[in-house]
């Protein structure tokens, strides 16, 4: 698995809230009964999401959270980059502390190539680009809460 359990669920959540009003707030509460994430595992996963001003929240009455900027100017590497950090760039995907140019490991050469075409993939589209190609299916699965593991 490339991504997190919780990178997964914070694209979920914010394809979710890019398909529905965009100038309201939505709570963590209804967003995670929407799509079926656990409400204490989004909570955790929006906390970092504001503090990495990909969204925005307002607190008391009415409050919620909503998109910081419009979906154009969100991309599916700003997520990655909140929740999992950048690792997949650097790290061994096999997970050896020293893999490196010098002291490869059996897939280095390939995870090279491939980091870089990931890299560019998640900095190439919006998170508004990624909304307009969900399936109507999918679309179904966001609303209906069918994401369960």
């Amino acid at each position: 698995m490339l991504l997190s359990a919780g990178c997964e669920y914070a694209i979920q959540a914010l394809l979710y809230l890019e398909s529905n009003e965009q100038d309201e707030l939505k709570t963590v509460v209804s967003i995670a009964k929407e799509t079926s994430i656990p409400p204490s595992f989004l909570a955790k996963i929006v906390q970092r999401l504001v503090a990495e001003d990909v969204l925005v929240s307002g607190k008391g009455p009415g409050g919620g959270v909503a998109l910081a900027r419009p979906a154009a100017e969100i991309t599916l590497l700003d997520i990655v980059q909140a929740i999992d950090g950048l690792g997949f760039k650097s790290q061994c995907v096999l997970g050896f502390p020293d893999c490196n140019d010098k002291v490869p490991c059996p897939v280095h050469s390939y995870w090279g190539e491939l980091r870089e075409d990931i890299a560019y993939m998640f900095a190439a589209k919006s998170l508004k680009d990624f909304a307009s190609e969900i399936t109507p299916a999918v679309r179904r699965r966001l609303r209906t809460g069918r994401n369960k593991r």
